[in-house]
């Protein structure tokens, strides 16, 4: 509202009307064509239309401020007013313009930088810190499989040896049950012999 009763004073200042022009611009907030009827009338006034818009963003950071913080935001050059006003820019900065802290765009601008810089930083270290719980995840992935297959290894191995002693049960009891066979045919023998002999 009060970027437009201030952009509405610009029209009263002109030739072309203020009543037409701030009903124009107060109607093309809620209109399907409002970007062609807001571009349309900042032009009749004179201005373009990034510029309206900067100063609708000036007017919401006056908004939001203290009539002492007001007084600071007013003596700013306007590029840097400008910048502030932006909604991308960060709260932790427009807190330190508003304060008066930082007094110039270039004294913005550096402190900007600074903020990007560590944000970057920050993205860079915490996408290397997921690389690494990815890798250690993987990394424990493939530890828990291998002492999985190492298990089953080891349970193969198990049953081969169980299967290697049952093997060797068999064959004993075999070679006891054959041992026993040759003797039960050297005693038929004997016994075979005697009877010849008896019979003889």
């Amino acid at each position: 509202e009060t970027a437009q009763d201030a952009l509405c004073g610009v029209v009263a200042q002109g030739d072309n009307g203020e009543d037409g022009a701030c009903r124009t611009m107060r109607k093309a907030r809620n209109n399907q064509h409002s970007e062609d009827t807001f571009k349309s009338w900042c032009l009749s006034i004179g201005i373009t239309k990034d510029s309206a818009y900067r100063l609708l963003q000036v007017s919401a950071l006056m908004d939001g401020s203290s009539p002492r913080q007001r007084a600071i935001l007013e003596a700013l050059p306007p590029t840097l007013l400008y910048a502030v006003a932006k909604p991308s820019a960060p709260a932790e900065l427009v807190e330190k313009v508003k304060n008066g802290e930082v007094s110039t765009n270039k004294e913005y601008q550096d402190l900007l930088a600074q903020i990007k810089a560590e944000k970057e930083r920050a993205d860079a270290a915490e996408a290397e810190r997921d690389k690494l719980l990815g890798a250690q995840n993987r990394a424990a992935w493939a530890e828990s499989h291998i002492q999985d297959v190492e298990a089953q290894r080891d349970a193969a191995l198990a049953d081969v040896q169980g299967l290697t002693e049952q093997n060797a049960k068999l064959k004993e009891r075999a070679d006891s049950a054959e041992a026993r066979e040759e003797e039960a045919w050297k005693m038929q023998s004997k016994a075979e012999a005697r009877a010849k002999n008896a019979e003889g």
